[in-house]
């Protein structure tokens, strides 16, 4: 499964990216595919940094969103997205993602609002 990781990073010490990385790495060895913002080098403006995660979100099948998401304006949009266009089931969010969740320490409070909504 490719899993796109959503989550805070602006403002963040090294904007985050142990965070990403590890949860990454976890979802590395049980043989997901990450695509990981974390990895986009320094420098870039917001704009391109957005233009880019779109373009890896629409590759994946899952989005895991990370504690604190709710605060990340970015993140925000990468989790509303997917529903905002239309792509219907693309990202399934957090399918098969499930048995990372506890790993990760992920945020179950997002897990149930995505898992609400899908069900509505």
């Amino acid at each position: 499964m490719k899993i796109y990781i959503a989550g805070p990073m602006s403002g963040l010490r090294d904007c985050n990216r142990p965070e990403f990385n590890r949860v990454a790495d976890i979802l590395t060895k049980n043989g997901d595919v990450v695509l990981n913002p974390a990895t986009l080098p320094d420098g870039l403006s917001q704009a391109d940094y957005m233009a880019i995660c779109i373009a890896m979100l629409q590759r994946c099948d899952a989005i895991l969103m990370l504690n604190g998401w709710q605060g990340s304006e970015g993140a925000k949009a990468e989790h509303a997205l997917p529903e905002r266009v239309d792509w219907g089931d693309m990202p399934q969010l957090l399918i098969d993602a499930m048995n990372s969740i506890a790993k990760c320490n992920l945020d179950k409070k997002a897990i149930r609002e995505i898992e609400a909504e899908r069900a509505r």
